[in-house]
């Protein structure tokens, strides 16, 4: 290979390959080394090749392999650390002609090293513009569906099936807008996957379409959606003087309506968030017939009350607005009429009395009270000022500090009820059903469920027991007992 035929190779791969010159200059110099390694039947790493990068010339060398080279001389790691590392020495091989092997085995490895520099130089433009909106034209589509996108001369993506909307449809030559939503330099080919059903294609088009959202002057809080069908957006402006809303929408619902025409007309609600889920649950729903919501923090749950012949509108076409409610929330939401609520309201205050006069040992008069001035957990008694508890008619100093105590000792005993659950499960074959029986049962400890017979267990497992678990359980307590 004569230098003018390097520097033609290292020019033409550059042009054709979109790759800087330095790097087909570097993956050529590991190609020659390769073909040398392989004819001279060196070591690879032994072999060493500098090309000129102004003239095409380059030269072939061998590193030296000197008494300290042997694995007999090798210092301790300790003593290496401590002493200068020496510079490899190389002596120049002169010109030398290839065998066909040797020329074939450099073709491979120059086109091995180009398509590694292609995936850095891949990964390293395109993984800043995950998230972002790109454009392209339809290549070609697969016959799986999939449709593949240039992105620009040379750079394919893959626009999978199942990221297609509903009412997409592409041939070769359109025009195609989609996300990109993530890059694999690993696969062999279509590094690059678009998407047009992800909630961050959304987020693409408003920061394409908002300027507010492009600044990060409007933030999008949450995204949900129904692909091809509609989409919800939570936003919120960092600028109180700032309606998030309107910036979104924009003047005659353009902004708005640019977003629509590119998702083929999936409806998109865009509403202002809050932080209170109360709040945010009816700016999500957006119908103004709704009576009441009521909030279950213990299983994150939201009951919305509303009349008869509003419960359709509220749910929404095929339950379209309340199911992209739940997902944006993140809460369960039950739509139910006024007087189902009601009931339900009356049943989850009789259970709270009941739980309050079983647990704090309280008479029914001081469990209304309490219930009154909207106590509704054993933490908030325990934990609650004492001013607060004192507002409560009737209530004195005495009677505070007496149900303050007991709260705090039922708390303390459920933690310790929990910890012993917690040990008890980390033996073979108690899961949390067996552990919540055998503590209900006092036996707290893996040694006095060690001492148990087989028939003490079917006693206080009940329905939950079989001999094989049964006995499973008391040998491996027994064995980690003697442990």
């Amino acid at each position: 290979m004569n230098p003018k035929e390097v520097i033609s190779m290292i020019n033409l791969l550059s042009q054709q390959r979109g790759l800087d010159k330095e790097a087909v200059a570097g993956a050529l110099e590991y190609a020659i080394a390769g073909a040398v390694s392989k004819q001279l039947h060196r070591p690879h790493d032994n072999i060493k090749v500098v090309i000129d990068r102004n003239n095409g010339y380059y030269t072939i060398m061998e590193r030296v392999v000197n008494d300290s080279d042997q694995p007999e001389a090798t210092p301790s790691s300790e003593t290496a650390s401590n002493q200068p590392k020496e510079q490899a020495q190389y002596k120049e091989i002169p010109g030398m002609d290839f065998d066909r092997i040797a020329i074939q085995a450099a073709k491979q490895l120059i086109m091995q090293k180009v398509r590694e520099a292609e995936r850095r130089q891949l990964v390293e433009y395109y993984t800043p513009k995950l998230g972002r909106v790109l454009s392209g034209m339809v290549k070609r589509l697969t016959r799986t569906g999939d449709v593949i996108v240039l992105l620009n001369e040379t750079m394919e993506a893959i626009l999978p099936r199942d990221a297609l909307l509903p009412q997409d449809k592409y041939y070769p030559d359109d025009d195609v807008c989609a996300v990109l939503e993530s890059v694999d330099a690993e696969k062999s080919s279509h590094q690059l996957c678009l998407s047009r059903a992800s909630e961050e294609m959304i987020r693409g088009l408003f920061v394409r379409e908002v300027p507010e959202v492009a600044q990060q002057i409007v933030e999008i809080r949450a995204i949900a959606r129904l692909p091809g069908l509609r989409c919800k957006v939570a936003v919120r402006a960092k600028d109180k003087r700032i309606d998030a809303m309107s910036a979104c929408i924009g003047i005659q619902g353009r902004r708005v309506q640019a977003v629509e025409d590119e998702l083929r007309g999936e409806k998109v609600d865009i509403l202002q968030w809050d932080d209170d889920p109360e709040q945010l649950v009816k700016n999500v729903l957006a119908n103004r017939n709704i009576n009441s919501v009521t909030i279950n923090t213990a299983n994150h749950s939201i009951d919305v009350a509303a009349d008869k012949e509003y419960i359709g509108e509220i749910l929404g076409r095929n339950g379209q607005n309340v199911r992209l409610a739940v997902r944006l929330i993140g809460w369960d939401i039950n739509v139910m009429r006024d007087d189902e609520a009601k009931e339900k309201h009356e049943r989850n205050l009789e259970t709270l009395k009941q739980f309050f006069i079983r647990v704090l040992d309280l008479e029914e008069e001081l469990a209304d009270d309490l219930i009154a001035n909207d106590f509704s957990s054993v933490q908030q008694i325990a934990y609650a000022p004492a001013e607060k508890l004192l507002r409560i008619k009737g209530f004195d100093e005495d009677l505070v500090e007496e149900l303050r105590d007991r709260a705090n000792d039922y708390l303390m005993s459920e933690a310790f009820r929990d910890d012993a659950a917690k040990e008890l499960m980390d033996i073979e074959g108690v899961n949390a059903e067996v552990a919540a029986h055998l503590v209900d049962s006092k036996i707290l400890t893996r040694e006095k469920l060690a001492e148990c017979s087989l028939d003490e267990l079917e006693e206080i497992l009940g329905d939950a027991f079989d001999t094989e678990l049964g006995e499973r359980i008391i040998l491996a307590a027994r064995q980690i007992d003697g442990d």
